[in-house]
């Protein structure tokens, strides 16, 4: 995709799914099915490769971008709890994930800059789930020397499958989006690591690992997002991300995006073709 809506880092670890409301919730066996180990993710429109390569005990060690013109490596750290950290070589930044000792659930997840022999926190955002384990709330802070400041707070709502139906995100102006998942994808088994934006982009409402973790046990993804913002009471920007998956014996095998929208003059793609 050509236009800010995404960036390329978060192409790869973004994805969005097909066109199908699921009729109903999948068991508890279903949860803990095998997911497929992704090899390879392509870009057709870009000419880009990202290549995924495994630790021992099958989480992912790194993924390889070629096809850019400097190649690099998203790679990835954990701990007891899961993933503690991502970074990117040629770059500066790192992301980093924080645990509750008690629970193991993900409390908070900072973006960080290199400085001296250590880092420094430019952004994080925070988890508030419920005693079940779906995320409530999420809160996106800009830290700086003074301290964090709140820049937005999403709060969800489920529909009776337990899927997200709708998150309403206020930011630090009181200006509101409301994001509106109205269908999702036929049963499709994936490891969430590779839709997550670190990045905390325009998605990361949606794509962040809390509900993703959760789309995950319920093999679903959204297939179809309306985005409304609002400055007061009055609309200002409509968004439509809708987004054609091909899906064989629940692997994921190529998605194709369409994003329409007051911002684009003619609708924007993206298409990603997917290995194992």
């Amino acid at each position: 995709m050509k236009a800010k809506f995404f960036t390329l880092t978060t192409l790869v670890l973004l994805s969005l799914s097909a066109c199908k409301k699921p009729t109903s919730k999948p068991s508890a066996a279903e949860a803990d099915i095998q997911k497929p180990m992704l090899k390879t993710i392509y870009w057709p429109l870009l000419g880009v490769t990202a290549v995924i390569t495994y630790n021992a005990d099958n989480t992912a060690k790194n993924i390889s971008y070629t096809g850019i013109r400097i190649p690099s490596r998203l790679e990835f750290s954990y701990s007891r709890f899961g993933l503690s950290n991502v970074e990117l070589t040629n770059s500066l930044d790192g992301k980093f994930l924080f645990y509750d000792a008690l629970t193991g659930r993900l409390t908070e997840m900072t973006k960080a800059i290199k400085e001296g022999g250590g880092y420094r926190n430019y952004a994080k955002a925070t988890f508030n789930n419920s005693v079940s384990g779906r995320l409530e709330v999420l809160r996106h802070y800009i830290v700086n020397e003074a301290g964090s400041k709140l820049s937005y707070t999403s709060t969800y709502e489920y529909n009776a499958n337990g899927l997200p139906k709708k998150i309403t995100v206020i930011d630090k102006n009181n200006n509101k989006r409301v994001i509106v998942l109205e269908e999702y994808s036929d049963e499709v088994l994936f490891d969430p690591l590779y839709f997550i934006d670190f990045d905390m982009g325009e998605l990361f409402h949606v794509y962040n690992n809390s509900t993703l973790e959760l789309l995950s046990k319920l093999h679903r993804l959204p297939s179809r997002l309306k985005i409304t913002e609002y400055r007061g009471s009055q609309v200002s920007q409509e968004k439509l991300v809708e987004t054609n998956f091909t899906i064989s014996s629940k692997k994921l095998v190529k998605q194709i995006i369409k994003v329409t929208g007051s911002e684009f003059p003619t609708p924007q793609y993206e298409e990603l073709h997917y290995g194992y």
